[in-house]
């Protein structure tokens, strides 16, 4: 079993990993969340670029794992898809985890790989 855990607070991931967290999980999908999951009791986290570089140097023995915004343009209230990927894996250093369509892929400096693939994203 592989645990997840998902957070934004150094001091939180530390623990978790001190627990055996093998993924600490960075949620920046935020775009139609509100909507999808409006009257359901879920996690709706708001995390940025920013949070991935402070959890980066707590983790040393948890993977980071990071969800982006489904593709999407550029509008007035946020990047577009390509930009903020390209922010996610070159400015934070990290792989990242988006939903295309109910299907799970990594994507890692630019390069689409299956679920399965074993890739580090630390």
């Amino acid at each position: 079993m592989e645990l997840m855990y998902i957070t934004n607070r150094t001091d939180i991931a530390s623990l978790a990993q001190d627990a055996g967290v093998d993924r600490i999980f960075v949620d920046m999908e935020y775009i139609g969340k509100k909507l999808r999951q409006g009257g359901l009791d879920t996690v709706q986290s708001h995390h940025t670029i920013e949070d991935i570089k402070a959890l980066r140097p707590v983790l040393t023995k948890s993977k980071l794992l990071v969800r982006c915004n489904p593709i999407h343009g550029a509008t007035k209230d946020y990047l577009s898809s390509a930009r903020e990927i390209d922010e996610i894996v070159t400015k934070a250093e990290t792989g990242l985890e988006k939903a295309i369509e109910g299907e799970t892929e990594k994507i890692f400096k630019g390069e689409i790989l299956d679920w399965d693939d074993n890739i580090g994203l630390k």
